[in-house]
């Protein structure tokens, strides 16, 4: 029965197209816990990547965001050979530029980040800037309010990906024990009482994509369970370069698109919602609940959707 649910749920979403049932919330204010989460960035040739650091900008003048999160891959195509690479002015420090935006970057290691040196974006928050990176995979609490707790979890999943390991341009993950980081996750998840939970990672749980940018099965075998058993929230994903919002038994999966280069995506049975734009997520925490909206290259609201506790 649940099998015959789902396929007529595909049905649905491909006879009518993805879409949110949820009641519009008000957009946020900048006296909400506000936060942005951009992913994809990169530098590849073209303007996108400063379209979308001006909205950026320009939003963050208004709501002031009290951080943003990277979701990996801030440096197409690859990476950064170490800490005086020149990547770091042209595509983080100068690209990111405004007052408003004199705020902490929390960093996650994407793929593309692999192609060069990934150590140094840990080494680079050594520097004592914006950039935030302690460890490869790390997590940190922020106080809402007096009642309300946010846990942010950053994992590295490259090493994850078995198809990886077998690729010459992939070497490093090679040093990296995925068994080690599971068991952590699992510590910290363990010993996490906050009111949210979120978890980081630059590839997608379940991704409304066919092929190589669809599910990450090592994730769903290793990861998701994990999430499931300690009630996380949100995953936030990057890598497949659309915004989705998928659901699947309890927590959203939320992809950030984009920067520079936007795809297709194709609806599945547990896709709530997916667009093909350039553009970054904006997250909000009110006692009313945790909104997330896709913002595009325009500054646009696409999207909006708030969960409830």
């Amino acid at each position: 029965m649940k099998k015959l649910n789902k396929i007529l749920l595909l049905c649905v979403v491909l006879t009518f197209g993805a879409c949110s049932s949820h009641e519009k919330a008000p957009f946020p204010k900048a006296t909400d816990y506000n936060f942005f989460v951009v992913s994809d960035m990169g530098m590849t040739g073209n303007l996108s990547p400063i379209a979308t650091a001006k909205e950026v900008s320009f939003l963050a003048d208004s709501l002031k965001p009290r951080f943003i999160i990277n979701s990996g891959d801030m440096f197409h195509n690859s990476g950064v050979k170490d800490t005086a690479d020149q990547l770091w002015t042209i595509g983080f420090e100068d690209l990111f530029e405004g007052k408003s935006l004199n705020l902490d970057f929390y960093g996650t290691l994407g793929n593309h980040e692999y192609y060069g040196n990934p150590q140094a974006l840990v080494d680079y928050s050594l520097k004592g800037g914006r950039w935030k990176m302690p460890a490869r995979y790390y997590t940190l609490v922020k106080t809402i309010n007096e009642t309300t707790t946010l846990r942010i979890i950053v994992l590295d999943t490259s090493p994850f990906l078995e198809s990886y390991r077998k690729k010459p341009a992939y070497k490093e993950v090679l040093s990296q024990d995925t068994n080690r980081q599971v068991a952590w996750l699992d510590s910290v998840l363990q010993s996490s009482h906050e009111t949210w939970k979120i978890v980081v990672g630059h590839h997608p749980v379940y991704s409304s994509i066919f092929g190589d940018h669809g599910d990450t099965k090592e994730l769903i075998k290793q990861v998701d369970p994990l999430m499931h058993k300690y009630g996380v929230d949100y995953y936030f994903a990057g890598h497949v370069h659309t915004f989705q919002h998928n659901e699947v038994d309890g927590i959203d999966y939320i992809v950030t698109t984009s920067g520079c280069k936007k795809r297709f995506s194709n609806p599945w049975y547990y896709t709530v919602f997916d667009a093909k734009s350039l553009g970054f997520t904006l997250c909000s925490i009110t006692p009313a609940g945790f909104r997330v909206s896709f913002i595009n290259e325009k500054g646009e609201e696409i999207y909006s959707y708030r969960r409830k506790h």
